[in-house]
């Protein structure tokens, strides 16, 4: 058998189509023993075939790797240049809502720095616009607390009932919260204690000096150009407005919202009047109601615990089951059509204090019940 027959036989045995099969075959000692010049030379040529075979198919390796890293590279480049984009868009977006932020901010500084021109409470179309000006501000971050505290001090200056209620509205609920419920009751406390000043009223109100209390409201300009001249609008502008501010804080201590309520509990109410309404089942624990006045209202089982009444002055009041429990200051208080008898609770002290300033008269079972259900 020729030695190119061997090598063929050996590689027919081995693999045939692998280069390192190959390779053996060709330096098979006896092979090359066996082989002519001639034959060892052509093994020679075929050694070098397969080391330039070898040769390739490393390069063919090396190329595919190349590809393959290239390719891996160009999509990291891409993925970093998508990712950048994004990254630059984003912050060009916050960017952008910082901007329109401070924009807004701006504005807003030049449109408040403006507004504040207009208050004034030089005479009530003045506290009108201005208090009107403020308006725009109550939903401001910045400056709803000021705005509202301006408000406050011009609404009792302002004879416009209805722009009074309208602004007094966006001050109520549900805009109402603990941190700005002072605005209201401050408002009801000025109203009350301008109409002291005006009528003249020295200690607890009465019938004769306060004609100001009305069961009913009516024929009331809205803007009256006569109104400093006009003395009987004037009363019937402030008791549409006290009684406005009466229901707004009788709707903020009833929310429906237990969430929105507010307790009227160790507030301070001197001066204010509470008429027209049901304050029925009210928690006033604490509550200062020094030279205030409760007018033409229900406060059934409503809570007095420990109140003050200093000059206080009741009229056209129920009292049923009311609890007066630990009011100690009541000294020039007036109860005026006030069933006080009624009441769940009045200490002795209080008790003896009716008894005297009112006529009514009250058994002796009335007395020890009114007294022994104290706590």
């Amino acid at each position: 058998m020729s030695d190119q027959a061997r090598v063929a036989n050996r590689l027919e045995i081995g693999n045939g189509d692998s280069l390192s099969a190959l390779e053996a075959a060709v330096l098979d000692e006896e092979v090359i023993a066996e082989s002519t010049p001639n034959e060892k030379a052509k093994l020679a040529e075929t050694l070098k075939n397969v080391a330039d075979a070898r040769s390739s198919n490393e390069l063919v390796r090396i190329k595919r790797s190349q590809l393959r890293t290239t390719a891996f590279a160009a999509w990291i480049a891409i993925i970093g240049v998508v990712a950048l984009a994004f990254v630059s868009i984003s912050e060009q977006r916050k960017q952008s809502e910082r901007l329109a932020v401070l924009q807004r901010e701006a504005n807003e500084d030049a449109q408040w720095r403006e507004a504040l021109k207009s208050v004034s409470f030089r005479d009530p179309a003045s506290s009108q616009m201005g208090v009107l000006a403020m308006q725009e501000f109550f939903g401001s971050p910045q400056y709803s607390s000021q705005a509202r505290s301006i408000a406050a001090l011009l609404l009792p200056n302002v004879s416009n009932v209805y722009a009074f209620d309208e602004v007094l509205s966006t001050m109520g609920p549900p805009h109402t919260d603990r941190g700005n419920y002072h605005h209201l009751t401050g408002i009801a406390q000025m109203l009350g204690f301008d109409q002291r000043a005006k009528f003249h009223i020295s200690g607890a109100a009465s019938k004769k000096n306060t004609p100001f209390l009305m069961e009913s409201l009516g024929a009331i300009k809205a803007n009256p150009k006569d109104l400093d001249r006009d003395k009987e609008q004037q009363t019937r502008v402030a008791a549409w407005e006290l009684d406005t501010v009466s229901r707004t804080l009788r709707s903020v201590w009833t929310d429906k919202d237990p969430q929105k309520r507010l307790s009227p509990s160790g507030w301070q109410l001197s001066g204010a009047v509470l008429e027209n309404a049901s304050f029925d089942g009210l928690d006033f624990t604490e509550t200062d109601f020094s030279f205030g006045i409760l007018f033409n209202s229900s406060f059934k089982r409503t809570h007095f615990d420990g109140a003050t009444l200093k000059d206080t002055y009741l009229r056209k009041v129920a009292l049923d089951d009311a609890d007066f429990s630990g009011v100690k200051v009541y000294s020039g208080s007036k109860w005026e059509d006030s069933n006080w008898w009624d009441a769940k609770c009045i200490p002795q002290p209080l008790l003896d204090y009716l008894l005297e300033a009112d006529s009514h008269r009250v058994t002796e079972e009335t007395k020890s019940k009114l007294v022994a259900t104290c706590h």
